[in-house]
């Protein structure tokens, strides 16, 4: 509240009633280096999840090539190993992000499965 109070004394503006326009710009500008936060990690976990439980199921490549899942999955860690590894300028992508979405994923339906007859107890 203290920043809102600060920016209407600055701009010289009455009350908050054309905080609109200059408000959101200056939003912008005090924000526009800051981190972002997506949901990669959480995609790729379910991309693990998936590849675990439906391994040979096929998916297709850009709609025409199938692959296993279990093959797409470990060559998509792969490059994104390969991508974190590498030191590229202007690379803005949280690569280890990635892979740890996708070890989450594949940890939490691999402790969790209770389908598979092998760990089940009557």
């Amino acid at each position: 509240m203290q920043r809102l109070q600060q920016f209407i004394q600055s701009h010289n503006l009455r009350d908050g009633s054309e905080l609109s326009l200059p408000f959101a710009n200056q939003i912008v500008r005090d924000h526009l280096d800051g981190a972002t936060m997506g949901a990669s990690g959480a995609v790729f976990g379910c991309l693990a999840a998936f590849g675990y439980l439906f391994p040979n199921d096929y998916l297709y490549v850009m709609g025409i090539l199938p692959v296993k899942a279990k093959w797409l999955v470990i060559m998509y860690a792969a490059v994104e190993l390969f991508s974190a590894i590498q030191n590229s300028a202007g690379d803005t992508v949280a690569h280890v992000a990635h892979l740890g979405g996708a070890l989450v994923g594949f940890l939490m339906v691999y402790f969790w499965n209770n389908t598979n007859r092998k760990k089940r107890i009557y």
